[in-house]
């Protein structure tokens, strides 16, 4: 079964992400080690990597991923396959030979524009696209994993197009998975995955969190609203006579005003805030937090 999990046998996953390596290098460290992602479990066997990056870095970042010593593992840069005079579907035919070779069981491409040599108008035609994809998908065909990053657009947009070049792409790959940060004010560690997927055992958001011990799904109520609300509950006074305005709830929460009044809504909704004044010059509306039976009983 894949939702998140790192090695679907005979189904390809295009991966679009703003260059977070950290994730992919935990996918590929999860399937080498035979280890769990995100709470599943993987296929444990060798792993194909073509990195855009330079001799000198992907080592550095192999090294931070506890991989760069791994015999299940082997790398295949950009560079060299310029250095060998490699046109695309050569190194795609090179890479799919390494891995029946050594057996492995899964073929990350980072990224697609860059081996696939989509630049300019290039990476936008729809026809120059699909040609780029065709060698995966045969690869895909013979039992591989394939995972495939690709840089996210400045202007973002929905899963299927949020990623550079033309929705062809997108639209090849079985899955696709778009990783962000998690809008507002929340903690920076935290990521959404969103994903467009023709399995049904795909979820369509999972929250994620990267830890000291790498990246673990969080609740789905554990979102950039609870955060918010959590640090305005923090701040707000717990009687009358000592609300505050909205303007000093931002200030003492260190919240933008926009994302302090989506969160007073919702506690105010909630029964857990109240508010007082008339909204005029002398009188503005204040807001404190209303004692709970909980916390009634715990004063007592």
């Amino acid at each position: 079964m894949f939702s998140y999990q790192a090695a679907p046998h005979r189904r390809s996953a295009l991966v679009f992400e703003k260059r977070f390596l950290a994730y992919t290098n935990e996918r590929v460290w999860a399937v080498v080690e035979g280890s769990e992602f995100l709470g599943g479990a993987t296929v444990k066997g060798p792993v194909i990597y073509l990195s855009e990056q330079s001799d000198t870095t992907v080592k550095v970042a192999l090294q931070r991923a506890n991989l760069l010593n791994s015999d299940d593992l082997r790398i295949l840069t950009w560079a060299e396959t310029r250095r060998r005079g490699m046109v695309w579907p050569e190194v795609v035919d090179f890479a799919v030979q390494q891995c029946k070779r050594i057996g492995a069981v899964m073929l990350v491409v980072d990224t697609l524009g860059q081996f696939a040599g989509l630049a300019g108008d290039a990476e936008n035609n729809a026809g120059d696209a699909t040609a780029a994809m065709q060698p995966l998908l045969h690869a895909a065909s013979q039992g591989l994993a394939i995972l495939v990053s690709q840089h996210e657009r400045k202007s973002g947009g929905d899963v299927e197009d949020s990623g550079r070049g033309s929705s062809a792409i997108g639209g090849a790959a079985d899955i696709v998975l778009n990783l962000r940060r998690v809008p507002g004010n929340c903690n920076p560690n935290f990521r959404v995955i969103r994903s467009l997927s023709r399995f049904d055992e795909t979820p369509a958001e999972l929250i994620v969190e990267l830890t000291m011990e790498g990246y673990v799904p969080r609740d789905k109520g554990v979102n950039a609203s609870e955060q918010v609300k959590e640090k305005v509950l923090a701040v707000l006074p717990v009687s009358q006579e000592e609300a505050i305005s909205i303007d000093e709830l931002c200030k003492l929460a260190h919240l933008k005003r926009t994302t302090t009044q989506e969160g007073v809504q919702e506690l105010n909704a909630e029964g857990l805030l109240l508010q007082v004044g008339k909204g005029r010059r002398n009188d503005p509306v204040r807001f404190y937090r209303a004692v709970t039976h909980s916390a009634a009983a715990a004063r007592s």
